[in-house]
């Protein structure tokens, strides 16, 4: 694994300089998947069916976000929300790398639409060369808000810090296993992985917006500011009032026309498109799961949905945090 990391962050550099060569390119792409030339035309009939199996895997409508659904009504206790948070914590980390590495395979395959498509994807993941925008960044500060109005919890200050939580399902190591493997793979195996990397993030990002955020507004009645903080994560990947606002939907598009660009050489690559497109599925699904399954089994006193003094963080949070600590002893 340390072997990994270590070609990771070479890898990393070299993509940084390349996306300096290529920043001009990034700011005025705004291609889509129509714009293919009559051999991409005929790779993406080829390449439908793939798209198709994304659609039906599992992967697409866990049984987890009817779960969040059903919670939302009667409240999260921090236990189950502590869980959530540093599962998708330690999952969403690798997503800029990601982006990177499938920048990297295609500046080195010469396939310079990919590179612009996927830049593009990536100067929207950093914020726009602003720190404080940076996707990583909002999504502390949106877990942030809500550890301290609703659960009275510490938060992480770094993703990273998320990595040795005693909360980690193994499913979500898995997942960062097949991340990190991913990126020692092929143009067309990473290009799949990104496709369905992408092609997913609507729904779970609508889904964890809407039942464990949206669900305790009510809370934060004296904190609009925090309550804005914690929607300012989710508006950067989807903002229905602002042009342009459909930012995942535009990534997805761009990672349909990477796996495609990927393939352009040989259509026969689409097999490896497939397997790394099935192998993100494949682990998203488990890993959803695991978090139900974990979050099930977890005890506490929920947190209501609606505010009243009885349910107020500050006195339910003592019990709630001593069964996390007994928790944590128990893994340690």
């Amino acid at each position: 694994m340390k072997s990994l990391q270590k070609l990771s962050i070479i890898n990393f550099q070299k993509i940084i300089n390349a996306n300096r060569l290529t920043s001009i390119i990034i700011r005025t792409n705004s291609s889509s998947i129509e714009n293919l030339s009559d051999d991409e035309k005929e790779i993406k009939e080829a390449f439908d069916p793939i798209m198709q199996k994304l659609e039906d895997h599992p992967a697409k409508k866990p049984l987890f976000f009817t779960y969040l659904e059903k919670m939302s009504k009667t409240g999260f206790t921090p236990l189950q929300y502590t869980i959530l948070r540093d599962n998708i914590f330690a999952r969403t980390q690798l997503t800029i790398p990601s982006i990177a590495q499938a920048i990297y395979f295609a500046a080195m395959n010469d396939d310079f639409k990919s590179v612009a498509n996927s830049g593009k994807n990536l100067w929207d993941e950093v914020g726009y060369g602003d720190s404080n925008k940076v996707h990583g960044q909002l999504l502390l500060n949106a877990f942030g808000s809500s550890d301290t109005v609703i659960f009275g919890l510490p938060s992480f200050t770094k993703l990273s810090d998320s990595t040795n939580s005693p909360h980690l399902t193994q499913e979500l190591l898995d997942y960062r296993k097949m991340k990190m493997e991913s990126f020692t793979g092929s143009y067309p195996y990473i290009a799949g992985n990104l496709l369905a990397h992408e092609h997913y993030a609507d729904d779970w990002l609508d889904n964890i917006k809407k039942y464990v955020f949206e669900s305790y507004k009510e809370h934060y009645k004296d904190n609009q500011e925090d309550y804005e903080k914690a929607m300012e994560f989710f508006k950067a990947h989807k903002d229905d009032e602002k042009k342009g606002g459909n930012v995942e939907e535009q990534h997805g598009i761009m990672a349909q026309e990477t796996a495609i660009y990927s393939c352009k050489k040989d259509i026969k690559k689409l097999k490896e498109v497939e397997q790394g497109a099935i192998d993100f599925a494949n682990a998203q699904a488990k890993l959803w799961n695991s978090l139900m399954r974990e979050m099930e089994k977890a005890g506490g006193i929920p947190i209501k949905p609606q505010r009243d003094k009885a349910n107020n963080p500050n006195t339910t949070i003592k019990n709630a945090t001593s069964k996390i600590e007994v928790v944590n002893n128990q893994k340690s």
